[in-house]
């Protein structure tokens, strides 16, 4: 039966677990790291440090412990909505050469939710939504439904790192602190030694616009280009944490390619309000794009003549989507040229995002920390733009929007290797504790891909969940108003939409009944829906019951094999449609 009571029983419950789980870890980390430095603001607004940093309450020092090969540097860049296919274009050619070519790309990378709030709160909890409890943006859930008292920041400064953030957080977030009704503007989640979030809808989103909490400050950015200002700042945080003793994570977060203000001339439409006379009346979002600077507004409209996705908008792929895909009108001719425009104008944003990647990467190397850092590049999620008849968006199961893209390098990492292995935003977080030889204070879903990372691919052996949240807000409370708490008994009650990815198969459930099944190895764009042909009902069968398995699954249990009829040996290695192979930089 339903839980009608809070719905944080589920993380309660995981909380007390996760508590006895990593007890003696805790208290050997106390004894010999001691509790992690308070913020003390110094003229860059961010936090004071010294040979040792000490917790009043606590009397004990944080020992330092330089950068190594063994305790490297973290850097992460997340970026807001690319999709994977993204990466392969010339306004990335920086990011694969100081990135891809100096390390190692995965092609098959996945979120759990494609959705920015659940996506981010799986990279700071290693869990599943049906564990971390964030489903959505709106109440009752974003940014206030998760509990961030046990996060990755907050592990990695008990193993001793410095932690800093920049950019956009979870949505919801206006600088509030979530046990708390006031909002004082200034609040900062534990963990983090320096803290630079965007604050609300309008700061995130506003790209001449952003405002700062930045460490119990507010820093306006009015008048700079956001993606620009992100890179400055960026670079000054990695300077200023380079000089320090321990080594340290950085978590930079940009928004584009995002939609966001204000809405431009050259808009096809604007997502955040504003009207485009040219503008498709039958679908009047369609268009969302982010702003751009001057300096970038048309520079591929020569090369870009059509959206990615609207070749895959056919009837014949209609046919066998659910009714709220399969009565969707037909992309008419003005919405494939606003669609158009929307992709051009992404990859003129991300072509400013590559400029910042090569700014950082200078910044480290001018340090001296190049060597024994970790660099990191991935998405919240993918994004539609077309395909299945989707103008734009995420959050449903198919491949533009779970497929992001992820390169990384580090030391001891192999250089210009591809990784066919799937990698989970669930994983990332006990990969980057594995790198830094930390423990987790909860137990997570995801695990460490660490070993992959450094010596190849294992094979794909372990079946990859999704699950969409609500369709509305409204659809995740009981009929008093009370939250409804997620059930394994009731697995579509919080998500909708549930998934499995194996190798080679994409297998859904839609609440009320309808399935699909797509065979990637022979249809890699979803457009043929399989699940009634005989010949896999074997394949359909293990499917379901892998599934059941995995939508209520807590830690270890989310570690299912993939069993011998769902990995053939005669199946061809997959990379699938939006990871093509990185073309040649010319």
């Amino acid at each position: 039966m339903f839980n009608t009571g809070s719905r944080l029983g589920a993380r309660r419950r995981r909380i007390i677990a996760g508590a006895l789980w990593c007890l003696p870890a805790l208290v050997a980390a106390t004894l010999v790291l001691g509790l992690a430095p308070g913020l003390l603001g110094d003229s860059d607004g961010s936090a004071e440090s010294g040979e040792g940093h000490s917790d009043p309450a606590a009397g004990s020092p944080v020992v330092p412990i330089r950068a190594s090969a063994d305790r490297p540097n973290i850097v992460v860049i997340m970026v807001d909505d690319m999709r994977a296919d993204d990466t392969n274009g010339p306004w990335m050619r920086q990011t694969r050469r100081l990135l891809g070519a100096e390390g190692v790309r995965f092609a098959n990378t996945f979120v759990p939710l494609p959705l920015c709030c659940p996506s981010r709160s799986s990279f700071l909890s290693g869990q599943y939504p049906h564990n971390h409890g964030v489903w959505a943006h709106g109440p009752p859930w974003g940014y206030p439904a998760f509990n961030d008292a046990e996060t990755l920041p907050v592990w990695l400064q008990r193993a001793g790192y410095n932690t800093a953030f920049l950019g956009k957080y979870l949505n919801g977030y206006q600088g509030q602190d979530p046990d708390e009704d006031a909002n004082s503007g200034f609040y900062v989640p534990p963990g983090w030694t320096d803290w630079k979030a965007a604050l609300g809808l309008q700061g995130t989103y506003s790209y001449w616009g952003t405002n700062l909490n930045d460490n119990g400050r507010l820093r306006s950015l009015e008048g700079q280009y956001q993606t620009r200002a992100y890179g400055r700042i960026g670079a000054s945080m990695i300077q200023r944490w380079a000089a320090e003793p321990s080594p340290f994570f950085f978590w930079l977060n940009f928004t584009a390619p995002h939609t966001g203000r204000p809405c431009e001339a050259d808009d096809p439409g604007c997502i955040f309000g504003g009207t485009n006379p040219n503008l498709d009346a039958e679908d009047p979002r369609v268009g969302a794009t982010p702003a751009v600077p001057p300096d970038r507004r048309g520079r591929y409209d020569d090369l870009v003549r059509q959206a990615p996705g609207v070749d895959f908008a056919s009837d014949r792929d209609s046919a066998g989507k659910p009714g709220y895909l399969r009565n969707r009108p037909p992309l008419t001719r003005s919405q494939r040229e606003g669609l158009a425009e929307v992709a051009r104008q992404r990859y003129e944003a991300e072509s400013i995002i590559d400029d910042q990647v090569a700014r950082l990467i200078t910044a480290l190397r001018r340090t001296g920390e190049l060597d024994d850092t970790v660099v990191m590049f991935t998405s919240d999620n993918g994004y539609f733009l077309g395909e299945h008849r989707l103008r734009h968006g995420k959050v449903l199961p198919y491949d533009p929007s779970i497929r992001v893209p992820l390169l990384m390098r580090g030391p001891g990492f192999p250089k210009g290797e591809l990784r066919t292995d799937p990698f989970s935003m669930i994983d990332f977080a006990p990969t980057i504790l594995g790198l830094a030889g930390a423990r987790a204070g909860l137990p997570t879903d995801g695990i460490s891909m660490v070993p992959v990372i450094r010596g190849g691919d294992r094979g794909w052996h372990r079946p990859i969940l999704t699950e969409a949240g609500p369709r509305h807000d409204a659809a995740a409370l009981e009929p008093d108003g009370t939250p409804i708490d997620y059930s394994d008994e009731h697995p579509n009650a919080l998500s909708p939409i549930q998934g499995v990815r194996v190798k080679g198969l994409m297998y859904i459930e839609n609440i009320g009944g309808y399935r699909e099944l797509y065979d990637l190895r022979s249809d890699p764009h979803e457009m043929d829906n399989v699940v009634d042909e005989p010949k896999y009902r074997r394949q359909v069968l293990a499917l379901a019951q892998i599934l059941d398995r995995l939508r209520g699954c807590v830690a270890a249990e989310c570690e299912i094999r993939v069993p011998p009829v769902l990995e053939p040996g005669e199946r061809r290695s997959e990379k699938g449609p939006l990871a093509a192979p990185t073309p040649p930089d010319a």
